[in-house]
């Protein structure tokens, strides 16, 4: 066959003398685009095809083809270039997506989902005018200096139209030169190709064109119209940015013109600015006092959530707090939820409220909320100095994914920019910082010192005046710091001089009169509602019960508390009803009186809360935890004692305490000044110490990380980061890691002086580096040694004045001195010594060269046991007494000259001189002995250039430390926490819970499922101890670990019978984790490992778990609050949710049955009544 290419149509034909025949040839449909009129024949169609029905003549041809190969001249089939043209339909894009598990957020297989596409109709028209990463054409004629995608000034935009006739267009196929041609001119004409672009608009066009408003780009966007103006933080922090508030916001409604939520009242300038920028999706830390609105951040911020249709979560430190909130944000948006420890009510609503640590365990699971989350408010995030639960805080931080905005709100602080730019570095977002120290309601604070009688002074006055009026006897409060934050000195001092003497001074006996002269005070000047502010329990219930007598509610007022109370406890059983702390709350409330602390029942606390908010309460005895976080202001606020114990001494409180309490006076729209009232109960507090609790600087936020076995469990199973990852952008290690680049260029400086340094080459001294080592070595041991012999010299007469000592100051040279006195409080040796020059110092021993002086002039020095290298055998005799005339200095200077210029060395011996058996001091005395040894054995010491060749290298020696410093800064193992991390991955691994450098194991699994004593519970988990309990044994065993009772608690605690084999059991269990976290670096003894397991309420929860009514093992429990018990009954509960989790990751039926039918047994009455706030 043969066939020729017709190059005209781009087409394979036969020719015509071809014995093929043209009904023979196959043409095949064309499958593409229309074929153009006028074509016979589509010179896109595929090459002919022969079809062969002859069976001779194809054997012919395959015999010839096997016979005789060869390769044809042309391809069968031609390629049709034309294909280039067209693109096969892509196969459709598929997405895979995780199926989880919604409770604890496990995988659990994948499906597939096929993503929508957004297609745009493209503009080829202007496609070619259009430079890479704008959005616009460009005149590109003009210079000008454009980032992509933002419009300039000098941008020119053109009107170009759109191909309307695709298939024209593409058939047409233009010359490409004729469309770039313009603009590969180094000049050309921007109005000729405007010109161009007009000429090719149609009629229609140009008429929709003219309906779009002309709008100047370049004046979207203008800085200088932008009410947030912001201040730039000198020095390294780039991340936060102050916002300043002194600047209005009078076009805040230009601004935000269709805000996400509105209020019925006036924004204050700095919750204005807030919200502008939040509307930007920028991330805000908002530091202001109590009551100053920082609510309404934390209410747009869950409105433009809802805006966008994502979620908010709301985060608080206290559960009560989250309670309050939900109540609170249920009345003004239609879908929240609330996720506590005990708690779940809508968990998957737009907006949820949850505790810091509940959303840690969300980001640890990877719950599926977390992808469609917008913005975290965290409240009250000062509680980052919390010692126990910092931790937490700064957890979440770290973890929160970089598509969750976040807004900050605490009291003020004074370091809020170090922590917003420690939150910007590690989220890689700029944070900014709005501050007001503005009161909504100013305050003033009083001295309250009660009646004052009069003095005798006063007394004989009155005696000779006409009128008693003319002597004037002092208020009973005083004015000490107004409003306006001066504090009047004056008025302090004229208090102090009217009590001084006076019968105002009595002792603490008479409690209640005190009281009782208070309230009259308080109803006098119109003072109430009051809050006093008792910091202790037992005084706060003392002091309330000894006013129940006093009547200060209306009888309609009585009658509204005694309706409310009553439908608040219809829920409990009547026994319950008849506690006698429900019974004396009930009596006391009525007649305007409440107390609220950690012992209150909690249904009781909430009625106490409740009737505050409605102004029934009139007088609130509280402790300071009702100052964290309630909503809750008064008129007035009343200091008990400005003294606290803080379970490691007594102190005056801190300006953070003392704020946060006062800040609860004033009521924002009531009152138009706050009260603050000190009681002074004996002597009159200190005015320094006044001003510095008053008006002194408030705690720093201070870092709380540090590691443990939930964090490393977790990270470990998660695999999405590693522990190190975590510490390194914690806050603890905020300021090594914003100096990065100034350690990695100190790096590079100690390395480049290292290689010009010059070097010892010298036979004798080869190993002076080693000796270099060596001298290090005794001189810690000469410290220690020396450290010993000051503690104990006092006894001895191992200094007696006399004594040669030799000694060496940093950075000066050895010399000798003669001791004169020591003094055994300041722990300080008195010597007397020539004065000379400093020297670059001489190595002792290894160099026993004493420098001399150049003249017998002395001076009078104190050492310290860091000073001292040697005690001589030698004695001097020198007048101490005559050292305070010049002729007696002189004398002494000759004598030690004298002394220098012959000296020889004759060491003391330590042990016999100071004459006593003391092993410590023989130990140290012995590895003292031992360096200096190893020191003069050296070869190097010989070396007649020894000191010269010793101080080259001590340079380079100390070069090399400061390099290695840096470099370990510079890497993991220089971070804070790195220790502590490899002790409890030391104990992890050594107890079965972590392969080394591996995945988890089975007990790491269980342990992952408990928040607090991982270790220990998984230890219990995999014995044998709790087959051997029944279901309230079990609860009763585990309330070790959530009771946190007093250290004696567990000396005086009475175990059941039927528990004590199992408690000792559990005990020695302790006592063994204690000893490998001991043996793995651990410093704390096994036995202060165990003390932290309270057995205090063993005996009461397993009477509870048996079936007695709470009033009954009240009457057991003689030294403890209703409400400890009840919290730690809940807190028991959500241990045992725990456990039963784990129960089921070992795959122990029987255990879990066992322990939820301990839960069963302790969910009941008043202990898990439900909240009022929740209703």
């Amino acid at each position: 066959m043969e066939l020729v290419f017709d190059p005209a149509h781009l087409r394979v034909v036969a020719l015509p003398n071809n014995p093929l025949t043209a009904d023979l040839l196959y043409e095949p449909p064309f499958v593409g685009p229309p074929r153009p009129s006028g074509l016979t024949h589509c010179p896109f169609n595929p090459p002919p095809l022969r079809l062969f029905s002859d069976k001779a003549y194809l054997e012919q041809q395959l015999k010839e083809l096997l016979l005789k190969p060869s390769i044809p001249d042309l391809p069968r089939v031609v390629p049709d270039v034309f294909t280039l043209l067209r693109t096969e339909q892509p196969p459709q894009a598929i997405e895979l997506h995780a199926v989880r598990d919604l409770a604890t957020g496990e995988i659990k297989g994948v499906r597939e989902v096929t993503p929508r596409f957004k297609t745009t109709k493209v503009d080829f028209g202007e496609m070619f005018n259009k430079p890479p990463g704008f959005t616009h054409t460009v005149d590109l004629d003009k210079a000008s200096s454009i980032e992509p995608g933002i419009p300039d000034k000098n941008v020119t935009i053109t009107q170009t139209s759109e191909v309307n006739d695709m298939q024209n267009f593409l058939e047409s196929l233009p010359d490409l030169e004729d469309l770039v041609a313009p603009e590969l001119d180094t000049k050309y004409d921007a109005k000729k190709i405007d010109d161009v672009d007009d000429a090719s608009l149609d009629e229609s066009n140009t008429e929709q064109l003219e309906q779009i408003p002309q709008v100047n780009l370049t004046e979207v966007l203008q800085i200088s119209d932008c009410a947030v103006t912001e201040k730039g933080l000198t020095g390294p922090r780039k991340w936060a940015r102050v916002v300043d508030i002194l600047e209005s916001v009078p076009n805040y409604a230009e601004l935000n013109p269709n805000p996400a939520f509105k209020w019925p009242f006036e924004l204050d300038t700095f919750q204005k600015k807030a919200i502008l920028l939040m509307e930007k999706g920028e991330n805000v830390f908002v530091s202001a006092h109590t009551s100053a609105g920082k609510t309404v951040i934390a209410e747009y911020a869950i409105s433009l959530a809802k805006k966008h249709m994502t979620k908010a979560i709301y985060t608080s430190p206290i559960k009560t707090l989250s309670n309050e909130k939900f109540r609170d944000f249920r009345e003004t948006f239609d879908d929240v939820g609330i996720i506590t420890g005990d708690v779940q009510i809508k968990r998957d609503a737009a907006t949820l409220i949850m505790t810091t640590e509940i959303l840690r365990s969300m980001l640890y699971n990877k719950a599926p909320v977390i992808d469609d989350l917008e913005w975290v408010i965290f409240d009250e995030c000062h509680y980052i100095n919390d010692a126990d639960r910092g931790v937490v805080w700064e957890e979440v931080l770290i973890m929160l994914p970089s598509h969750v905005h976040i807004v900050l709100l605490s009291a003020t602080v004074p370091n809020a920019i170090e922590l917003a730019d420690w939150i910007g570095r590690i989220k890689e977002k700029q944070i900014h910082v709005i501050s007001t120290t503005k009161r909504p309601v100013p305050l003033e604070h009083l001295l309250y010192v009660g009646r004052i009688g009069a003095s005798k002074e006063q007394k004989a006055a009155l005696k000779t005046k006409a009128t008693p009026e003319a002597v004037k006897l002092p208020d009973q409060a005083v004015l000490i710091l107004d409003s306006s934050n001066q504090f009047k000195s004056n008025n302090y001092l004229q208090i102090c001089a009217a009590t001084k003497g006076s019968k105002s001074q009595r002792k603490s006996g008479d409690e209640r009169s005190r009281y009782l002269a208070l309230v009259q005070y308080l109803q006098k000047k119109d003072h109430c509602p009051a809050i006093i502010f008792t910091l202790s329990r037992k005084r706060c219930d003392n002091n309330a019960a000894s006013l129940a007598s006093m009547d200060m509610t209306t009888a309609t007022e009585k009658s509204q508390i005694h309706q409310f109370i009553k439908q608040c406890t219809a829920r409990l059983s009547s026994e319950d009803r008849r506690l006698p702390q429900v019974e004396m709350l009930k009596q006391l409330l009525e007649v305007g009186i409440g107390i609220h602390h950690s012992g209150i029942l909690p249904i009781m606390k909430e009625v106490v809360e409740m009737l505050f908010q409605r102004g029934l309460t009139k007088l609130l005895f509280a402790t300071e935890t009702f100052a964290m976080g309630v909503n809750m202001p008064a008129r007035t606020v009343v200091f008990d004692s400005i003294r606290k114990y803080d379970g490691y001494q007594t102190r005056d409180l801190l300006p953070a305490e003392y704020i946060q309490m006062a800040g609860r006076a004033g009521r924002r729209g009531k009152d138009s000044v706050g009260t603050v009232l000190i009681m002074v109960k004996g002597e009159m507090p200190d005015s320094s110490s006044l001003q510095v609790m008053m008006m002194g600087r408030p705690q720093l936020l201070q870092s709380k990380f540090k590691v443990t076995d939930t964090m490393i469990l977790n990270l470990k199973a998660g695999l999405q980061r590693r522990v190190e990852d975590i510490m390194r952008d914690s806050f603890i290690e905020d300021s090594k890691q914003s100096q990065l680049d100034k350690l990695g260029r100190l790096r590079d400086e100690l390395t480049a002086k290292l290689k010009v340094m010059e070097s010892v080459n010298c036979d004798s001294c080869v190993d002076i580096a080693a000796c270099i080592e060596d001298l290090e070595c005794l001189r810690a041991c000469k410290l220690a040694l020396w450290s010993k012999v000051f503690e104990i010299a006092a006894s001895s007469k191992v200094f007696a004045p006399g004594k040669v000592v030799v000694f060496a100051r940093e950075g000066e040279s050895t010399r000798l001195g003669v001791t004169t006195e020591f003094n055994a409080k300041q722990n300080q040796l008195s010597i007397v010594t020539l004065v000379q020059k400093r020297e670059g110092r001489c190595y002792w021993p290894a160099s026993r060269k004493i420098v001399t002086a150049n003249s017998s002039k002395c001076e009078l020095l104190s050492l310290g046991p860091q000073d001292i290298l040697d005690l001589s055998t030698t004695d001097v005799r020198i007048d101490i007494r005559s050292l305070g005339t010049p002729r007696g200095r002189r004398e002494a200077g000759q004598i030690i000259f004298e002394m220098a210029e012959s000296w020889s060395y004759k060491k003391v011996n330590l042990a016999k001189e100071v004459k006593s058996v003391d092993l410590d001091l023989a130990e140290k005395l012995q590895n003292a002995n031992r360096s200096e040894e190893r020191v003069l054995s050296r070869s190097c010491t010989n070396c007649p250039l020894f000191e010269s060749h010793s101080e080259v290298v001590q340079k380079r020696h100390a070069l090399e430390k400061e390099l290695r410093h840096v470099s370990l800064l510079l890497s993991e193992e220089g971070m804070t926490m790195m220790p502590d991390y490899y002790k409890h991955l030391a104990v992890l691994e050594r107890l079965g819970y972590v392969e080394p450098n591996g995945p988890l194991k089975l007990k790491g699994r269980i342990a992952r499922t408990m928040s607090d004593h991982e270790v220990v519970l998984t230890e219990i988990l995999v014995g044998d101890i709790l087959f051997k309990c029944k279901p309230n044994e079990v609860a009763a065993l585990l309330s070790v670990f959530v009771y946190q009772g007093k250290a004696e608690d567990n000396e005086n605690a009475e175990i059941p019978e039927p528990l004590e084999e199992i408690m000792e059991q559990f005990l020695a269990l302790a006592m063994d984790v204690g000893k490998v976290r001991r043996e793995c670096g651990f410093e704390e003894d096994p036995a202060t490992f165990c003390e932290q397991f309270n057995r205090g309420l063993v005996n009461v929860i397993h009477y509870w778990a048996s079936g007695m009514t709470f009033g009954q093992i009240m009457q057991l429990a003689v030294n403890q609050q209703e409400g400890t018990i009840v919290r730690c009954i809940q807190r028991l509960d959500e241990l045992l949710g725990h456990v039963k989790d784990a129960a089921k990751i070992i795959g122990n039926p029987e255990l879990h049955k066992k322990v939820e039918q301990a839960s069963m047994l302790i969910r009941r009455d008043i202990v898990f009544a439900a909240s009022l706030y929740l209703e």
